[in-house]
C-alpha cells in the first residue's frame, strides 16, 4: 500500500531463463581402447538434479542418447562423475556433450567435447616366435575387423 492507503496494484518478479542449479566444472573424454571412451565431469552446487545423460555426435550436429549416470542426493561440494561409452563406428573424432535433467524434467546442456581417436593401434599385427625357430614357430595375426567385410592370409612355409 502507498502512503494513501491505495493497495490497488502488485509487484510482480518474474525469472527468466533460469539456469539448471549445477555448474559444470569441467567435462572431458579420453579414449581408454579400440572401442571406448572415458568421460569425466567434475560438478559443483549440484541441487535437485536428477540426472546426467550423455549424447555423443559423429558431426558435431546431430547428437543421439548413449547413457545415463544417477545423481544420488544434492552435493554442494564439488563431486566427480565418470561414464565409459562403448563405440563401434570408426571414426576420426566422436563429439559428447552433457544433458544435466532436474527433478521437475528441466535441462541443460554443457558445452561439447571432441574425442580425436587413435587409430594407429587397429593396423594389423604379425607376430612370429620364437626367432629363430628350429622345428616349430607360432603366427599370431591380429586385426580389428571392423575394417574389412572378409580377407585372406596366404601362409608359404618354404624349406
Amino acid at each position: 500500500c502507498d502512503a494513501n492507503n491505495d493497495c490497488s496494484y502488485a509487484m510482480v518478479i518474474i525469472l527468466v531463463n533460469n539456469p539448471l542449479p549445477v555448474k559444470i566444472l569441467n567435462f572431458n573424454a579420453n579414449q581408454i581402447s579400440l572401442s571406448a571412451a572415458l568421460l569425466k565431469w567434475n560438478v559443483e552446487d549440484e541441487l535437485n538434479v536428477n540426472r546426467y545423460e550423455i549424447e555423443k555426435s559423429f558431426d558435431g550436429i546431430n547428437f543421439n542418447y548413449s547413457g545415463t549416470v544417477n545423481v544420488n542426493g544434492n552435493s554442494l561440494p564439488s563431486k566427480n562423475y565418470s561414464f565409459v561409452d562403448q563405440f563401434e563406428e570408426i571414426r576420426t573424432t566422436i563429439f559428447y556433450r552433457l544433458k544435466s535433467v532436474d527433478n521437475d524434467g528441466k535441462y541443460a546442456y554443457s558445452k561439447v567435447v571432441a574425442l580425436s581417436l587413435n587409430k594407429t593401434n587397429n593396423n594389423p599385427k604379425l607376430e612370429i616366435y620364437p626367432n629363430p625357430f628350429v622345428n616349430s614357430f607360432y603366427l599370431n595375426y591380429f586385426v580389428y575387423m571392423s575394417y574389412f567385410n572378409h580377407f585372406n592370409l596366404i601362409i608359404l612355409l618354404i624349406n
